[in-house]
């Protein structure tokens, strides 16, 4: 379940479903990825369970559809939804694709034979409950499945998350704090190997600074590489009855990393519409190029 040297940068590399590691989600992807206190609704199946709770005098029910444009051809897409039961708690499933785009595929001498496409995909179920007001726990469990050519793997995993609203005070705003740990769960078996999942604990904090402006950050620690920073900013805007706009911004350090050029900042809009919401980020990869994901949202 785990390389030989679990949560350093010499296990780069040995982790199976990197595709798990990707963003799911627009709105976290701007913000640097600091999604342990500040994940919410549907959103939340993919980065701490505990953030699917609904909202007192929210809707019941949350949809969001994302799709991001990579690097290389790579494309990669997402759906989730969550329900909010009275008296009980909330449910959600999240589905994750990820495609590769065309690969040349060549035989023993190395001379071309094909081409090839592969792909991921992770469907996830989770539940979360409030307690005594302050509390958010959630659990999820989540089934993989990686093909290559000819060859396929799969396997299971479960994710876990608590979420304290309030927990703190800084200034006049109060402070959340989150942990979640993400993909424990069963190795790959491909081809007569098996390879660990990327497992990685976060835990960090979401600062209400003032009503218009949100300021988070949190420490990831994967369990195939050294830990790392994401930081975080969200800026609020009043656009008329029942319209507001969003600013974000973010800085994640884990993808600053054998890369050169441009890498680790990131930049992000939303509007919001009541029922309606759209959300959009920006990542650069250097000299790769950069990425763009966007998502759509519904409430009912």
């Amino acid at each position: 379940m785990f390389p030989e040297s679990p949560f350093s940068s010499r296990s780069a590399g040995t982790a199976a479903a990197s595709f798990l590691k990707f963003p799911a989600g627009s709105r976290v992807e701007a913000m640097g990825g600091a999604a342990s206190a500040s994940a919410r609704g549907a959103e939340a199946v993919f980065y701490n369970p505990a953030g699917i709770l609904g909202q007192p005098q929210a809707p019941a029910s949350d949809l969001i559809l994302g799709y991001s444009n990579l690097l290389s051809g790579a494309q990669a897409g997402s759906a989730a939804m969550s329900r909010s039961i009275s008296g009980v708690g909330t449910v959600a499933a999240g589905l994750v694709y990820f495609a590769h785009g065309g690969q040349t595929a060549y035989d023993a001498k190395g001379d071309p034979v094909g081409e090839f496409s592969p792909s991921d995909f992770a469907l996830s179920v989770a539940f979360s409950r409030g307690f005594a007001d302050k509390v958010r726990a959630g659990a999820g469990l989540k089934v993989i499945r990686s093909s290559l050519q000819s060859d396929s793997a799969g396997s299971a995993a479960v994710d876990l998350g608590v979420q304290f609203p309030g927990l703190l005070a800084l200034g006049d705003g109060p402070l959340d704090v989150g942990a979640s740990v993400s993909h424990l769960g069963l190795p790959m078996r491909l081809g007569g190997s098996a390879y660990p999942l990327p497992m990685r604990l976060s835990g960090g904090v979401l600062w209400h600074v003032n009503p218009v402006l949100k300021a988070s950050m949190d420490a990831h620690f994967p369990v195939d590489d050294d830990a790392y920073m994401s930081l975080g900013v969200e800026l609020l805007i009043a656009m008329g009855k029942g319209i507001q706009g969003a600013l974000r911004a973010g800085y994640n350090q884990g993808a600053t990393r054998g890369i050169d050029g441009l890498t680790g900042v990131t930049a992000g809009c939303g509007l919001d519409l009541g029922r309606f919401r759209f959300d959009y980020a920006w990542a650069p990869y250097g000299d790769l190029g950069h990425a763009n994901r966007a998502s759509l949202g519904l409430r009912f």
